[in-house]
C-alpha cells in the first residue's frame, strides 16, 4: 500500500507541474499581442543579424540565450525543435566564424539529430541538407578534407 501510495502521489506531483506550466504558458499568451514574437524567435532574429555584421562572440551570446529561453517558452511555441534548431545552427555558424570548430561541429551535430529526428523520411528535407552543408563547410574550413567530401555526398 505504501509504495502504491508512493506512486500515487509522485503521478500527482507530476501532474500538478505539467498544469503549473500550461497556466504560465496561457498567462504569458495573453500578455503577448497578435504581433508579437515569442522571445526566443527574436534573439534568433538579432542573432542572425549580429552574424551577417561578423560580431561571432556576439551572436553565439544571443543564440544560446535563445536556447535557453526556447525552455521556459516551449509550451507556447508551435514547434520548438524548429527553434532549438536554428539557435544550434546559428551557435555552429557563430564558433565556425570564432575558430571553435570542436563547439561548432557538436552543434551541427545536434542540428542534424534534430532534423532526422523530426523530420519524416521520405519527406522533403531541406534542413537536413542544409545541416549537412554547414557542416561539410566547417569540415573544410578546419581543414579536415576527407571528413567534408563525406559530409556533403550525406547533403546530396
Amino acid at each position: 500500500m505504501e509504495e502504491l501510495n508512493a506512486k500515487i502521489m509522485e503521478v500527482n506531483n507530476n501532474m500538478r507541474k505539467q498544469r503549473n506550466r500550461s497556466e504560465h504558458a496561457v498567462r504569458v499568451l495573453d500578455t503577448m499581442s497578435e504581433d508579437e514574437e515569442p522571445e526566443p524567435v527574436q534573439l534568433l532574429k538579432t542573432g542572425k543579424s549580429l552574424l551577417k555584421e561578423c560580431k561571432a562572440s556576439e551572436a553565439k551570446h544571443i543564440f544560446e540565450q535563445s536556447l535557453k529561453a526556447m525552455q521556459s517558452s516551449r509550451a507556447f511555441l508551435q514547434e520548438p525543435w524548429k527553434v532549438e534548431r536554428k539557435a544550434r545552427r546559428g551557435i555552429g555558424a557563430a564558433c565556425v566564424q570564432l575558430k571553435m570548430f570542436e563547439e561548432a561541429e557538436e552543434n551541427y551535430m545536434q542540428v542534424v539529430k534534430l532534423c532526422e529526428t523530426n523530420i519524416p523520411e521520405g519527406a522533403d528535407r531541406p534542413e537536413l541538407a542544409d545541416a549537412y552543408g554547414a557542416l561539410a563547410d566547417m569540415y573544410t574550413d578546419w581543414g579536415k578534407l576527407e571528413k567534408a567530401a563525406e559530409t556533403y555526398d550525406k547533403m546530396i
